[in-house]
C-alpha cells in the first residue's frame, strides 16, 4: 500500500535478504556488510521506514552505514494531513485517494463504503482507480479539473464528504487519524549518519516534512542528522537529480570497497596528505609522488575545480568557494583516492 511504513520496510528487508542469501551467491556478486538506504518521494518515506526498522528491530542482522531519504512525506499525520484539510490549492489531489485506498487495504477499518468518503462528483473516478481501470495520472487530472470546475480552485478537501472532514478534524481517534499517525516515520533517533535532501519549492511533498524530521530527530538525540535544501527554487521533479547526486556523493564518504584482488585498495593514494581539513582559505596537498589529476565536487555533483599537478607539494586556494562539504578525487593512472573536504 502507498506510503504504508510497515509494508515498505518489510518488502525492502525481504529484498535485502534475497540479495544477500540468494542473488549474490547465484550471480557471484561480492557484497559486504555495509548498508546504504535512500529513496525519493514515496521512496524517501520508504527509506525512512526501512532505516527505522533496521536500527530498532534488526540491528543484529543489518548495520546501516548511512542514510539519505529525499523529498519524502515523513509527517503523514501532520504536514500531509494539513495538505488534505487546508483550504489551499494543491495540484496533486490524486495522492489522497491513493493513500486512503492503501490504508483501507492495510487496516480495513477506514470506511464501510467509498461513498462515505468522496462526494458524488468524484466517487466514480476514484472507484475506477481502485478497480485499476485508470492510473494515478488520469485520476489526478480528473480531480484537478473537477475541483476547478466546481469550486474555482483545486482544493482537495472539497472532494471529501463534509461529515467525514468534520470527524477527522475534531476526533483524534478517528480511524483516518490513527492510520495517519501509524505511518509517520520521523519521530525516532537514527544512529547512522543521515542527510534529508529536499527543495524548498517542492510542489508535491512540502519541504516542511524534512525540516520537521531534522528538528525532531535531533531533539531525540540523533548524533548526525541534517536536512539540506539543495535548491530553494526547484519543484519536486526538478529536485530529483540534485538529490540523487548529493546522496551518491554523501555515500561515497563512507563507501568501503573490499579487496577482491591482492591490489585492490579503498584509497589507492594513502601517501597523499591533505590539510587543514576543515579549511578556510588554503588547502595543502603533500607527497604527490607522480603527476596527479585532482577534481573537486560539490554535493550537487558539480565539478568546481580540475587541475593536473606535478609531483611534489601544492597549495590550493579554496577561499572563493561556497562553504560546505566537497569531495576531492585524486587520480594517478589507474589508482584513485577520494577525500572529503570541509570548507568553513
Amino acid at each position: 500500500p502507498y506510503v504504508h511504513a510497515a509494508t515498505e520496510a518489510s518488502a525492502a528487508v525481504d529484498m535485502m535478504r534475497a540479495v544477500r542469501d540468494d542473488f549474490s551467491l547465484e550471480h557471484d556478486v561480492l557484497i559486504n556488510e555495509q548498508v546504504f538506504v535512500t529513496g525519493y518521494s514515496q521512496g524517501g518515506h520508504a527509506a525512512m521506514a526501512l532505516h527505522r526498522e533496521l536500527e530498532t528491530k534488526l540491528g543484529s542482522e543489518f548495520h546501516v552505514t548511512a542514510s539519505a531519504p529525499m523529498s519524502g512525506p515523513y509527517s503523514i499525520s501532520g504536514v500531509m494531513r494539513e495538505v488534505a484539510l487546508a483550504e489551499k490549492e494543491y495540484f496533486y489531489p490524486g495522492f489522497l485517494p491513493f493513500t486512503i485506498l492503501g490504508y483501507q487495504t492495510a487496516y480495513g477499518n477506514l470506511y464501510d463504503d467509498l461513498a462515505d468518503v468522496f462526494k458524488p462528483d468524484y466517487l466514480p473516478m476514484v472507484q475506477k482507480f481502485a478497480d485499476e481501470e485508470i492510473d494515478l495520472l488520469q485520476l489526478n487530472d480528473f480531480l484537478v479539473n473537477t475541483l476547478i470546475q466546481n469550486h474555482g480552485e483545486s482544493v482537495p478537501r472539497y472532494m471529501f464528504v463534509d461529515s467525514l472532514i468534520n470527524e477527522v478534524e475534531f476526533n483524534p481517534d478517528h480511524p483516518f487519524n490513527v492510520a495517519l499517525r501509524d505511518n509517520d516515520v520521523y519521530d525516532w533517533a537514527p544512529q547512522a549518519s543521515t542527510r534529508l535532501y529536499y527543495c524548498m519549492a517542492d510542489d508535491q511533498v512540502p519541504y516542511l516534512n524534512s525540516v520537521l524530521a531534522d528538528s525532531v530527530m535531533n531533539a531525540n538525540g540523533a548524533p548526525n542528522v541534517l536536512a539540506i535544501d539543495l535548491d530553494s527554487d526547484a519543484n519536486h521533479a526538478q529536485c530529483a537529480v540534485p538529490a540523487l547526486t548529493a546522496g551518491i556523493f554523501f555515500f561515497g564518504v563512507f563507501q568501503r570497497i573490499d579487496a577482491v584482488t591482492a591490489t585492490t585498495e579503498r584509497d589507492a593514494l594513502p601517501e597523499v596528505q591533505l590539510f587543514p581539513n576543515p579549511a578556510s582559505e588554503l588547502l595543502f596537498l603533500q607527497n604527490l609522488e607522480e603527476e596527479t589529476t585532482i577534481e573537486l565536487y560539490d554535493l550537487l555533483g558539480r565539478s568546481v575545480l580540475r587541475q593536473t599537478l606535478a609531483p611534489g607539494n601544492h597549495t590550493l586556494d579554496v577561499g572563493g568557494y561556497e562553504r560546505g562539504t566537497y569531495l576531492l578525487r585524486l587520480k594517478v593512472g589507474a589508482r584513485e583516492g577520494v577525500r572529503t573536504v570541509l570548507l568553513q
